[in-house]
Formats: structure tokens, sequence, C-alpha cells
């Protein structure tokens, strides 16, 4: 309870992810004067370095923070263990803040493998490798902890809050990594043993027109730019580094703004500043749809207590601004009936079409949640005694067992452990469900909530953003109901 309070409280401080209005905004589809249409297709530089195979499948993590990066770890590794096949189809991974931590996460992974010929999505989600992965995501959750913030001198020369945070990100995402780069992931992009990496982020300059489609910036391996402004090589500049990049993306905190030369010309000032990709496009979806990919998995674990879609809200608006028309039926519905409310199931499906009335994208919109299809079971095995709290308490011995002596942490290269896929279920069953009841039983919930501050509002799974300090129990309640929505996803594909 102490931490919790402690981590809220420190908000303006910690935060480091994309946040989200309650109040229910009216996001106006409003035509491009000129009537522009996105060419929906890779363009020439993408293509050269992808080749000429199809763009079947493409996964759009959301910004969050923490909760994303933990929650879509979870999603994927759901997938994973469901459809390994499917996860060998995804061409590219786009992503907005906390999910560009996991973007990175995954190359770091790769990069650092053991066996040259190792597949890429295996360096993360095998069997093999799940308890070091937890186990380091857990020991390094404390990502911008409430001790660092206080205790840094932050007048001391070099010291800043931007810096610290971006060594955060290196530490947990990037493993310590040190030389990571994205024009250094082209490569493994171009012989197709890695699926083609986006990092969005929003341009924030006083001369260009604040609209939607002249701020949003992707970052990739090859290039920056905008669809509308176009494109300039990603190499020597300053967020060519991957952990710079992902920082750029999740920079919610204007202190954490990042100046960079602009080469557009007359239009926008320069220099100019980039930040947190949640300000333009928080879902990391458009970069998809206006590439064509036939079948995008949204992972939705933006901020939004009150269940009101805001992020794809403001995508399905921005979309219409091109003629394209975005769909999904269950979220639609709910929102012109103003019921606000966790998705009844781990996942719905809609569709993009053209101006035309074709299809352009298949949409699977998994957003974190409490969906029913789930929730017996997370009330089940969050209870004392079963297979699922069983199975907790042994991976604890496990991790325990690895501890040195007069170190506090884990050695995660040394857990042994199993987690098949039927004992991480439970495992995940009992956790996202276990603190579910923490936070509902204990007055903790009610505490908070009476603040009256939107930002430290408990409903979980939509836990501030603020909080970018987590244990254990939070890293393995997110971990956990993003693998039952994942596994959930993944068996409706067969």
């Amino acid at each position: 309870m102490k931490k919790v309070l402690i981590s809220l409280l420190l908000l303006p401080l910690l935060v480091a992810g994309c946040g989200q209005t309650v109040t229910v905004k009216k996001h106006e589809i409003v035509p491009q004067q000129n009537g522009k249409l996105l060419p929906l297709t890779l363009n020439a530089d993408e293509r050269a370095l992808i080749g000429d195979k199809p763009i079947d499948w493409g996964i759009a993590l959301s910004g969050g923070g923490l909760r994303s990066a933990m929650f879509s770890y979870g999603v994927l590794k759901g997938i994973y263990d469901s459809q390994p096949e499917l996860m060998n189809k995804v061409d590219i991974v786009s992503s907005v803040s906390g999910g560009g931590y996991l973007n990175y996460f995954m190359f770091a992974n790769y990069e650092n493998r053991a066996a040259p010929d190792s597949n890429f999505w295996d360096t993360t989600f095998s069997t093999d490798t799940t308890p070091e992965q937890v186990c380091h995501l857990s020991i390094t959750g404390n990502f911008v902890s409430s001790k660092q913030v206080l205790t840094t001198n932050w007048f001391k020369p070099g010291r800043s809050l931007r810096g610290a945070y971006r060594e955060s990100i290196k530490r947990t995402f990037g493993k310590g990594e040190q030389s990571m780069t994205l024009p250094g992931s082209a490569q493994i992009v171009r012989t197709q043993e890695a699926p083609y990496p986006i990092i969005n982020a929003t341009l924030d300059t006083k001369k260009v027109e604040r609209t939607w489609p002249q701020k949003l910036m992707e970052i990739t391996p090859i290039h920056y730019g905008t669809s509308d402004f176009g494109y300039q090589s990603t190499k020597g500049n300053t967020f060519e580094a991957w952990h710079e990049a992902v920082a750029i993306s999740g920079a919610a905190f204007a202190p954490l703004k990042t100046p960079i030369d602009i080469f557009y010309p007359d239009s926008i000032e320069s220099p100019s500043k980039l930040w947190d990709g949640g300000k333009s496009e928080n879902l990391g979806a458009m970069a998809l749809i206006r590439r064509g990919v036939d079948n995008v998995i949204i992972v939705d674990a933006e901020h939004d207590p009150a269940y009101i879609y805001d992020g794809y809200r403001n995508l399905k608006a921005n979309l219409g601004r091109y003629g394209l028309t975005l769909t999904v039926e269950e979220i639609d519905e709910a929102f012109a009936a103003q019921t606000f409310s966790s998705l009844p199931t781990s996942w719905v499906k809609g569709v993009v079409k053209d101006a035309t009335g074709t299809v352009s994208s298949t949409i699977y919109y998994i957003k974190a949640g409490l969906p029913q299809d789930i929730r017996p079971t997370m009330q089940q095995q969050a209870k004392r005694g079963s297979i699922g709290q069983k199975i907790r308490s042994d991976f604890e011995t496990a991790l325990n067992d690895t501890r040195k002596p007069g170190i506090k942490d884990w050695y995660c290269e040394d857990v042994d452990f199993q987690f098949t896929p039927e004992r991480l279920y439970n495992w995940a069953a009992h956790n996202a469900g276990n603190y579910e009841d923490y936070l509902s039983n204990r007055n903790l919930k009610a505490k908070l909530n009476g603040f009256g501050i939107e930002a430290l509002q408990i409903h979980f799974p939509q836990y501030s953003t603020g909080d970018q300090n987590f244990k254990n129990d939070q890293t393995w309640a997110f971990i956990g109901l993003g693998y039952l929505q994942g596994a959930k996803f993944a068996q409706g594909q067969k």
C-alpha cells in the first residue's frame, strides 16, 4: 500500500507513457482539403529492404508505459504458445511508448542470442527462455523508482530526467546493451530474420499545422518522417539508437522532449522537438493500415479506466481524413449506446475499407480488460490452494534459489523452472485474478480513487501509466492478463 501511494503521488515526475483523459470528446472526421489518399503500400525504400513478399500480418503495440509493455509481452507470449506459426507470419511491428519497450526488448533478445540460427520469436518467447525473461522483467520493473527520483542530484552536471529515463529503458528492455541502432537492425530485416520495426513519435513545433497527419512521426531502421512530408535517413541522427527512439516515443512529460533538426523546408521550424507518439496516435495502428497490411493485430493497453476507447476513436476519425472507414462493431455499438465497459471477449474483429468499400485491412482488436471469456478462470485460480497459486509458489522458490549470499536480486540466467503452456496459463490466471482481488478487497481502490484525480484511479487492468515502478505482483498480473487474452485470440484463429 505504501509503495503504491508513493509511486502514484510522484506521478508528475514518474510519468513516461501515454495517459488518456476520461472526458468523452468527439473526434470529428475532417477530410483532407486536397483530397489526398494514402497509397496503402510500402514506399520504395521499404520495399527494397523487405523484398517482394506480401505483407500479410502486422502487430500494433499501444502506448501505456510499463502496463502496456507487460501486457503486450503476455499477449504475444499467449499467441506464440497457441499459434507459433502465426507469429512467424508477422512482417511488421509498430509501437508507441510502452509498446515500444517490448519492441526494443524483442530486438535486444535477438541481438544477444546465443545461437546464430535462432528464430526471432523464439529468443523472447520460447518455453526454455520464459522463466529467464519473466525474471528479468520482474527485477527491472522498478523502472523509474521513487528512490531514484528522490535521491538523484538533478543539479549535478550531466544529470537530467531525460537521461535517467533513457538509461532506465536501456537497463530494463535493452538488457544493458550499449550499441544497438535501428539502422543496424536493417540487416536482419533484409534477410527476413526479423519483422520491420516502426517506432511512432509526435512532432512538436510552432510552425507545423497542428493536425494529425502533419505531426505523426515514424522512426524506422531506414528513415524517419511522415506520410505527408516525406522521409529522411535515420542513420547519423541522435535517435538512430534503439533506446533513444523508444524514449522519444514514450516522452509524455514535457521535459523529456528531444530537440531535433528537421529536414522539412519552410513549413516547419528547425530545430523542432519530438515526443510521445500518443500525442498523435496512441495505438500504433496507422503505420500498418497505411502500408496496406492485410491483417493487423492491435494490442490496446492505453490508460482507459472508463473504457471510452479514445485511441480507437481517434484512429477512426483520422483515417476518415483519407477516405478510410474503420469499423469494429462491438466498440462502435457500445459507444453509440453510451455503454462504456470492458469488451465481453478477449478480442474482437473489424475492418478498414477504402472509399470504394473494399477491405484494405482486417483488424483483430485485443483490449486490456476483464472479458467474460477469461474471468471465471481468473476467479477460480485466484483462490487459495489453486493450481495457479501452487505454480506461482514453485516459481518463487526457483527464483529465490538463484540468489547469491548477500545479494538481493535473483540471477535470472540460473532459474531452473519449466513453464509449459498449461502451467503458464494457470500461473497467469492466478496472478491476474489475485491482483484484481488485492486492489478490490483491501480498500486500496477506494482510498486512491477518493483523491478524485483521474491519473490516480485504480481499476485493474486500467492502472495508472504514471506508475513506472512495478513490483512483482504488478508485473506478473499484467503479463498474466495479456497471456490469457493472447491465448484466446490465437485459439480463435485455428
